[in-house]
Order: structure tokens, then sequence, then C-alpha cells
């Protein structure tokens, strides 16, 4: 019997095609179950590796604040509680030697970004409160309306030198930023465009257009920045009269904010030549058909190292 088995199976395989590290693996000692019972870890390593379990879990309860706060977003408390509990930033979101700041106006300039540097989101009752009502009085989405990130100075210079590359040529004067939050992007087109007769924040969280203007009159003789408490339906069309750049920091994706209604008040005043530049492709609707997409740049943000910045121009330009 034992014979035909053999038999049997040479019609199938070829021993000798087996490797001899498998040829190994087949023993006695390898069957299972095992002869013996396994052995227990003793008591002292069992609470290591409860301990180290213990702190991967506390780490990553810290590590995924974004899906906790959105757990608790139903309930203002709850998300302030949160929020105060997580750890503070420790990563600045710019980078400067001090000693460059030999001018008055670098001095200034790196006493604005240390003011922007200390701010922290969503640990202000009332800026919640205010969040949270905006939110349920437009059925906002509260993963994208408010959420707080920082484009850094270097990626806007790259997107006007972008822009440059591209034959841009507005002929507005005033620079136009849409969802302005506390002013990071406000600031660095102010401080890289210094043509610029004016450079204008639109902001409907209250608090945050408190401590931008707060962090504008910083530069106040260096730069003419301010921001404006309001709604972008209602006033994005009287703001961007004189725009050469309008800058779309409106919902990043999703129709919050009144993005559409906005984006159409403000093609419908700005003049030819006029760029923008939104994070997300523009939304189709008739009113926004006039934009010509010049092109699309990926550069890096404080949320992702890749994120695209769509470019557009109302066709007519003959600017500076």
């Amino acid at each position: 019997q034992q014979t035909a088995c053999q038999c049997k199976m040479a019609a199938h395989y070829d021993a000798s095609r087996i490797p001899p590290a498998a040829e190994e693996l087949i023993t006695e000692e390898s069957a299972w179950p095992p002869r013996e019972p396994l052995r227990m870890a003793p008591p002292a390593a069992a609470r290591r590796t409860k301990e180290a379990l213990d702190r991967i879990d506390k780490f990553c309860s810290d590590s995924f604040e974004d899906a906790l706060a959105s757990d608790a977003a139903s309930d203002a408390q709850k998300r302030l509680e949160f929020l105060r509990r997580r750890p503070k930033r420790k990563r600045r979101y710019t980078r400067f030697d001090r000693t460059l700041a030999t001018s008055e106006a670098a001095k200034k300039a790196a006493l604005l970004l240390d003011n922007l540097e200390q701010y922290q989101p969503w640990v202000d009752e009332n800026e919640v409160r205010q969040y949270d009502e905006l939110a349920e009085a437009h059925g906002w989405d509260k993963s994208r309306f408010g959420a707080y990130g920082v484009t850094p100075a270097r990626t806007i210079s790259r997107v006007l030198d972008a822009l440059r590359e591209r034959g841009a040529r507005p002929v507005g004067t005033e620079v136009i930023v849409l969802g302005s939050s506390v002013g990071w992007v406000a600031f660095g087109l102010s401080l890289l465009l210094p043509k610029a007769s004016q450079t204008i924040g639109l902001e409907i969280l209250g608090t945050r257009v408190y401590h931008a203007n707060v962090a504008a009159s910083i530069l106040n003789g260096v730069r003419d920045v301010c921001f404006v408490l309001g709604d972008v339906v209602e006033q994005a069309e009287d703001q961007c009269r004189d725009a050469a750049l309008i800058w779309d920091s409106l919902g990043y994706g999703a129709e919050n904010g009144g993005r559409t209604e906005g984006l159409a008040g403000a093609t419908s005043s700005a003049k030819p030549g006029c760029v923008l530049v939104t994070y997300d492709v523009l939304p189709k609707d008739s009113r926004l058909s006039a934009w010509k997409q010049l092109d699309v740049v990926v550069l890096p943000n404080s949320w992702t190292a890749r994120q695209r910045y769509y470019l557009y121009v109302l066709p007519g330009g003959d600017g500076p």
C-alpha cells in the first residue's frame, strides 16, 4: 500500500525539485498540534505587553484627533473639552532666520508670523459657538467649514511665479481672500505683492476676523491689510470690484460658505485680467464660465504635501 501511494505521488510530484530548506521543515518536530503544551509567557512579560498595548492605544487616541473631533461635532461642549485636552502643536508653520530681519519691515513681518503661530483654533468658546450656529443655520458640512490649515508663504510665492510664467496681467490693484480665516494667505500675498494697494480678507467667523486684524496692526506703515466680517454671498461682489487677484479658500471642495454664490458675485464685478486661485476645481455654473483655466500646480501646505492649486484668469487683461 505504501508503494502504491508513493507511485501515485510520483506521478504528480518530483521530490528532487523540493528545496533542501523545505525538506528540513517536513519533520516530526514541526507537526501540529505539538506533543507538549505551549510555553506560557511569565507574568512580568504579560504585564509589559499590556502596558505597551495601553501606550499604543493612548498614542492612537491622541493621533486621530480629526476622527474624534468629527464624532464630537454634534456637541460643542464635548468638542471644546476634547480640543482643550489635545497636545499643543509643536511644529512651526514658518521657519526663518531672525538675524536676517534687519530692516524695520522685516522685523514687523517676523513679529507678525510669531503672532500667527500663537493662534490655536477651537479653544475659544465664542468661536465654537459661532461655528455651530452658522453650520446649523446654513446646513454646512462641519468636516469642511471652518477647517483650519496653513498655506505657507513659500507655496504662495510659487503660485505667484506660476501665474507670471503663464502671462497673467491683471489690471486691478487689490488682493482679495475669500474665507481668509486668521490671515495666513492674506498676509503672505501682501508681503509678496508690495505694489498691491490693499489686501482684503473676507471671513464669516468673527473670532478669526478679530485675531487677523490684531495681527494686521503689526504691519501698520508697511502694508495695508484689513479683514472684514461678512458673508461672501452678500459681500464678494462689492469687495472684488478692483481685484487683481482673488484667492478662494471657501469650503475646499465642498459647497460650504456659499462658495458658488460668492464666486459668482466676485465674477460679475471683477475686471478683465483678474486671476483666481482655488484649492479645488470651479463649480459647474454658467455664471463662472468666463474663467479660463491657466494651469494646475501641485505644492505643499500644512495638510498635504501635494495640494492642487487651480489657476484661472478672466480673459482680456492688459495690466502691468
